[in-house]
This record gives C-alpha cells, sequence and structure tokens, in this order.
C-alpha cells in the first residue's frame, strides 16, 4: 500500500461519481416514446432475438387480414366437395389436432388442410368419409407441408392412416436456413418469412384454446397452422435454394425423417428386471462407500452437500483448496481428482458420485421410460438441434449410453434383442480421419487408408519415429488422441491434459502432425480463412454452418471460432455420410429384408435387430451398403464399417 499509495489514491478519484457535473436535466427528454417499429423489427431479425420478434405485429400485415375461412368436413359429400375445389397440384399444409401425449401415444383428433387459401379442418371421430381425404394425401402431385412432420408420421401411423411422399418439413428446413438458432417454431418462422403473426386472426370471442383441446379454437388455430404451412413451401423452398441446400433438403434430410420415424417406432427392448437387480447391487456397494467415505471423513455428512464436503476436506482434514467459487472452495470432479493426490477421500467421492449418476440417470430412470403398450424404449432423435448436422437422442438420450466401466458395460447388457433374434451393430471405422484425408487429399493420409492401415498406428510411428513393432499401446493412444484432437482443433493445453504430458511436449506432438501431414494444415488454415470470408463453413453435402465468432474482437471467441470452422466441416461430413448410409440401408431393408429392424443410431454406429436366421445376409447388406456410401458420395478413401453381434449391446458393440 504504502509503494502503490498514488495508485491507490488515484483509483480513489476515479470511482468517485461526480456530483457536481454542470449537467442540464430536461424531464421531458427521458419521457418513453413509442419504437420505430419497422425498423426495430428488422433489428430484431437481423440480431435473431426471436421471442421478442412474437410480441411485434408488423404494421404492414394487419391482423384482419389473418383469418383463415374455414370449412368443416363431416360426411363423404363435403370432404369430395373439398377435395374436386383445389387447384391441381401444389402445396398442401397439413397441421394435426393433437390429444395429450407423447407422439408414440397421442391420438389425432383431427387435420387441417390448407392449399393456403382453401382450407378445410377434418375431425376424425367417424372414418367413413375418408376416402377423398386419403387419396389427397397419398396424391404424388402435391407436397405435404408440415411442422415436425415426423411426430405427424408417428401418430398417423398409431390410427392407421399413412402420408405419401413428397414432403416439405418446415422446421428442418429453418433448421438448415438457420442452424445457429435454436427456435425452429412455426410461429418464429410464419412472422419472419411471411411477416405473419399466428393466432392474430382469429375472432374476438374465440378464446386462446390449447390446440390439444377439441373445440372451435383449436380448430381455428389448426385452420390458420396449415395456411401458413402452404403459404410457406414456395418462401422456404426458394430460400434453400439461393442458399445451396435445396438437393441437400430433398434429397438427405427428408427422407431420412420417415427413416427416424420408423427407428423411434421400432424402439429398443430393455431388460427391466435386470436393471432392477443390478440397482439393488448399486445401491447395496453405495452403501459400503459411504460407511468408507464417514471412516475417512471422522464421522457423518451430507456426502451430495458441497457446503458440508468442503468443510470435510479444507477445515476438518485441511487439505489445500485448489479453486474459489463464488459459494465457497470448489468440490468438483476436476478438484477432486487433484485433491486424490492429497488424501484417498476425494478420490472415494469421485467414485461415489460416479456410482450414484450410473444408478440414477441409467438404472433407476430406464425402466421408468418402457412404453407399457410395447414394452419397449422409445428415443426422439432429434434433426434440428446440432448445427454441425449430427442427431441427438432425449427422452431418454440413448446415444449416450456408458460404454466404459464395469458397471456401464452392465447397463449395455440390459439393451437386449427378442427370443429368435440378434443383434448386428454397424459401425463406421475412423470415419472423421478418413473424411479428414478426402478434404485434405494429403498424400501420406490417403495412402494409409488406401493401404487399409491403421491411422493411429501410422500417426505414432510419425510422432515418434519409430517402427509399427517398436509402438506400445500407451503410444497408439497418445497418437489417436492427437488424431482426434487435429480433428477438432485442440489446442496443446487441451491435449497436454488429456494425455499427462507437458504443453511442450503436447505442442512438439501436434507440430510433428502438421509436419509429417502438412496438407492438413493447409486445409485448416483454409477452413479458418473461407469461414472468415463467407461467413460460414461447408459439408461435402453443402450443410452450411454460420461462424459469427470468427469475426469477434474478443480473442477467446475467436479462438472458439477457429476450433469450429476447423472442425465443422470434418463433423458435418461425417453427419452427412451416416444420413445417407441410413436411408440407403433403410431402403435396402425394406425392399430385401423387410423383417431386420433399425433400431437406433450413435452417431458412426448403426444398430440393427435381426431375425437369427438372417443374420448372415444382414450383416453382408448392411457393410455392403454403408461402405458403398462413401463412394456414392465421392470420398478420395475407401470406408471401413466393422460389424458386431450378440444378444445383448454389450456383446454385439464392435
Amino acid at each position: 500500500m504504502i509503494e502503490q499509495a498514488e495508485n491507490a489514491r488515484l483509483s480513489r478519484r476515479l470511482a468517485t461519481i461526480q456530483l457536481d457535473s454542470p449537467v442540464t436535466f430536461d424531464s421531458e427528454t427521458y419521457h418513453v416514446k413509442p419504437p420505430h417499429q419497422d425498423q426495430l423489427i428488422d433489428l430484431l431479425r437481423e440480431l435473431g432475438f426471436t421471442t421478442l420478434l412474437k410480441s411485434f405485429q408488423p404494421s404492414f400485415a394487419p391482423a384482419e387480414t389473418n383469418e383463415v375461412k374455414t370449412e368443416l368436413v363431416q360426411d363423404e359429400p363435403s370432404a369430395q366437395k373439398f377435395v374436386a375445389g383445389l387447384p391441381k397440384g401444389g402445396a398442401l399444409g397439413l397441421q394435426c389436432l393433437l390429444s395429450p401425449g407423447s407422439s408414440m401415444q397421442a391420438d389425432v383428433q383431427g387435420i387441417a388442410l390448407s392449399t393456403g387459401d382453401k382450407t378445410s379442418f377434418i375431425p376424425l371421430d367417424v372414418r367413413t368419409y375418408m376416402r377423398p381425404i386419403t387419396a389427397l394425401l397419398h396424391d404424388p402431385t402435391r407436397t405435404k407441408v408440415v411442422h415436425d412432420l415426423k411426430a405427424t408420421l408417428l401418430v398417423f401411423h398409431r390410427i392407421g392412416l399413412t402420408l405419401a411422399a413428397p414432403y416439405l418439413d418446415t422446421m428442418v428446413a429453418d433448421y438448415l436456413l438457420n442452424p445457429n438458432r435454436r427456435d425452429h417454431q412455426l410461429e418464429t418462422i410464419a412472422f419472419e418469412v411471411l411477416d405473419h403473426r399466428l393466432g392474430t386472426g382469429q375472432k374476438e370471442n374465440a378464446a386462446p384454446q390449447s390446440l390439444f383441446d377439441e373445440d372451435t379454437g383449436s380448430r381455428e388455430k389448426a385452420a390458420e397452422a396449415a395456411s401458413v404451412l402452404a403459404k410457406l413451401a414456395p418462401a422456404l423452398t426458394e430460400r434453400l435454394s439461393d442458399q445451396g441446400s435445396l438437393t441437400l433438403f430433398t434429397n438427405v434430410e427428408m427422407p431420412l425423417v420417415s427413416v427416424l420415424a420408423e427407428i423411434e417406432r421400432n424402439g429398443f427392448l430393455l431388460d427391466v428386471e435386470a436393471l432392477h437387480r443390478l440397482s439393488k447391487e448399486l445401491e447395496r456397494d453405495l452403501d459400503k462407500m459411504i460407511e468408507t467415505i464417514e471412516g475417512l471423513a471422522g464421522g457423518e455428512f451430507n456426502i451430495n452437500s458441497p457446503k458440508q464436503l468442503a468443510t470435510v476436506l479444507f477445515e476438518k482434514l485441511g487439505l489445500r483448496p485448489i479453486r474459489k467459487t463464488k459459494t465457497g472452495y470448489s468440490t468438483d470432479e476436476d478438484t477432486l481428482t487433484q485433491l486424490a493426490t492429497q488424501h484417498e477421500l476425494p478420490a472415494q467421492i469421485v467414485n461415489y458420485r460416479s456410482l450414484s449418476k450410473l444408478k440414477s440417470t441409467y438404472v433407476d430412470a430406464l425402466p421408468e421410460l418402457v412404453n407399457p403398450e410395447t414394452k419397449r424404449l422409445h428415443t426422439s432423435l432429434n434433426q434440428t438441434v446440432a448445427a454441425t448436422g449430427r442427431l441427438s437422442s432425449t427422452e431418454p438420450n440413448l446415444q449416450n449410453i456408458p460404454v466404459k466401466g464395469e458397471y456401464g458395460l452392465r447397463i449395455r447388457e440390459a439393451f437386449i434383442a427378442p427370443a429368435g433374434h440378434t443383434l448386428l451393430c454397424a459401425d463406421y471405422s475412423q470415419v472423421e480421419p478418413r473424411i479428414l484425408a478426402h478434404l485434405s487429399q494429403d498424400p501420406r493420409l490417403l495412402a494409409v487408408f488406401a493401404k487399409g492401415e491403421d491411422i493411429h498406428m501410422a500417426t505414432a510411428m510419425e510422432i515418434f519415429g519409430l517402427s509399427a513393432s517398436h509402438i506400445t499401446r500407451d503410444m497408439r493412444r497418445v497418437a489417436k488422441t492427437v488424431v482426434f484432437g487435429i480433428v477438432y482443433g485442440i489446442s496443446p493445453f487441451g491435449l497436454a491434459s488429456n494425455i499427462g504430458v507437458s504443453q511442450a511436449e503436447a505442442k512438439k506432438y501436434i507440430e510433428t502432425f502438421f509436419e509429417k501431414f502438412s496438407a492438413v494444415r493447409a486445409l485448416m488454415d483454409r477452413n479458418i480463412e473461407e469461414g472468415k470470408t463467407k461467413g460460414y463453413t461447408t459439408t461435402i453435402l453443402g450443410r452450411r454452418r454460420p461462424i459469427p465468432e470468427l469475426q469477434s474482437g474478443d480473442p477467446t471467441q475467436r479462438g472458439f471460432g477457429e476450433r469450429m470452422a476447423v472442425n465443422s466441416p470434418i463433423q458435418g461430413s461425417a453427419a452427412d455420410l451416416i444420413k445417407v448410409a441410413m436411408i440407403d440401408v433403410n431402403n435396402a431393408l425394406h425392399h430385401e429384408m423387410p423383417h431386420t429392424k433399425m433400431i437406433l443410431q450413435v452417431h458412426d454406429e448403426l444398430i440393427f435387430e435381426v431375425p437369427e436366421k438372417e443374420l448372415a445376409e444382414a450383416k453382408h447388406l448392411v457393410k455392403t451398403v454403408m461402405e458403398e456410401t462413401g463412394k456414392k458420395l465421392g470420398l478420395s478413401v475407401p470406408l471401413k464399417v466393422d460389424l458386431g453381434t450378440g444378444h445383448n449391446w454389450r456383446v454385439a458393440h464392435p
């Protein structure tokens, strides 16, 4: 303080508010005035504030113009009249009125159909008049425009209806146009594309009821949505074409929707009793761990309370804190792992938390999610979440079932095939390094895959300068981490923490890799530069990923953008590849082996349920079609698919 006295006085002076500044205050100046609405709407659109946008009604689109005139179809003559009065071909908007429940359990109470101007609502309590409507739903000259097509296909299948292609899913279209956006709701798309605010055209006496309620207000909402869907079709098609994404949308994303619906409908059989037994076993193990932990701590405490744990670790045991947070000293997993070098207790806490999470997240939770009708797990495969194009899985997340550790593997044992069937797992081997070789055209990488060699072994030989016979398992593991680290734009710091070496050594590994595979560095530099110039990166099928972070003035954000620019074309191309493979395999199975079912996708892996007598044929078909996908997309390297089979997922995983 003595040495820095002047700085302390300066800081105090700078932090003191001047109360005697000559400011003239006019209260009228500070009255809130209405905004320039059109300019504000344009700004909110530019900044992506979609929630705020919904609160504005554009001055150039008065609410009364949004009203939709709707016919009510209640018998066959009115159904025939509605269909006969439609213009030939064109887009047909379709909006379902659903009962509460998931797509696997909900019922369709009615359907609104519209060409944009002419709209009809069809209650589904009576089926005798459905023939003209069914013919309309199967008309190959009409594009059926639906928001969240997969959900509609699932509920249609449940009540015995089918919807024939061609399709246009406005949710998927908006996802391709705006992959970084989370909100792909119809209300947002209608407002952004058509300046139409859903719900503003309803009569004043029509209460804003839920679409789940079968009343006049809900029918009006469904009819308005169907009309908007029909009007969105040409506008979204034009935008996709201008962006260069129309072929990807038409040939990949739209055919994939029905494949995903089929996978979800098939479901995965779960051995519930095995998980109940495992739950009891885990409970006994956790009780023993609590006894051990309390013995090490010298008394009882709430293990799940970070505050009580911090008291035990840092006050009672006197361990040296690693990091402080707003609420006290950190007791997260990284901190406990570092503290484990000082005392046994932190390691026991890490093990306890790991087992406790396995029990609550999987062992106890999965049986509760089994569908009571099918006795299977039916995950939702989400097509419009990951900006890279990858699918995600929710309710439950079956892409995140543990693959390591004894208990994790025993959870996988509970995913089984029914009697007379077996599971077939087909996994693309090293698909992202192969795509890296294709995109970079690095001669060394291309040669490795052309010869059918192991890329991780080849990388280990290059970065360690040793022959194959001298490469240890640990060296190969380091090389594998380097390869995938390069794909994800890893830093020396990140690599060092992953493989447990110094930053200098990690930096040396990365530099050696780029020295040996120089075209990879050139590709990454090119991706970053193109990302800065264009504002986005693209995959082998033209999927765009906007990366605004590349223009950020914040070095941290800019570095994050550079890693995305490096990784997105590779991971996104892998996503394109597996999607095409899923479509092709599904088509081949339908034609040649209809009893073999695709039941899950986990990124580079497809899982099938196969009648045992068809297993040899199924293995040949799946492997052939998946490997041919690379040639179909023009890859410069051959694809390799590893197969595994077994009665449960643990055994079958290749």
